[in-house]
């Protein structure tokens, strides 16, 4: 999906979901529950945050920018295929997606990071509960996303 008229399934997904739950009043709330904020207490929630793109590589730089700046633990990339509606019209492609652990508090930063830097028009950026995690795993997503740094200028770079 290389145009500024692709984008992907997970991507409306995620737009009509987040519609619903700000429908219901319940944005705010799920993106705090458990949490306690960007300092990372103990029992703050953790999640997998997912992305897609047309490019493994962007999202592989990508992933080293969240990771440098500790908004992420980890990532895992594999390439997908998106088969979707768009436009007035069907779309068949193949994508690469990225998933993210994460703490549940930084969804609205990477977010931001998604949109200032991401080459999609529309793209997908979304999170999925981890109910259960061994301990030490999910102690060690919340130290590796310990002080994180926050950017505070937009680089808007080879949007599409």
């Amino acid at each position: 999906m290389s145009d500024a008229s692709s984008g992907s399934v997970e991507t409306r997904g995620a737009i009509h979901a987040s519609a619903a739950a700000k429908t219901a009043g319940t944005t705010s709330a799920a993106h705090t529950s458990g949490a306690t904020g960007i300092s990372g207490a103990v029992d703050e929630a953790i999640c997998e945050l997912c992305i897609t793109a047309d490019n493994a590589e962007w999202l592989a730089e990508f992933a080293h920018s969240l990771l440098e700046k500790r908004l992420v633990a980890c990532a895992n990339i594999s390439p997908i295929r998106s088969i979707y509606r768009w436009k007035a019209g069907i779309e068949d492609h193949m994508e690469a997606r990225a998933v993210f652990h994460t703490k549940l508090s930084l969804f609205d930063v990477i977010a931001g990071e998604v949109e200032r830097n991401h080459p999609y028009e529309l793209p997908a950026v979304f999170t999925l509960p981890i109910h259960d995690a061994s301990e030490a795993y999910r102690a060690w997503v919340l130290a590796e996303t310990a002080d994180p740094v926050v950017a505070t200028a937009a680089t808007d770079a080879g949007r599409r």
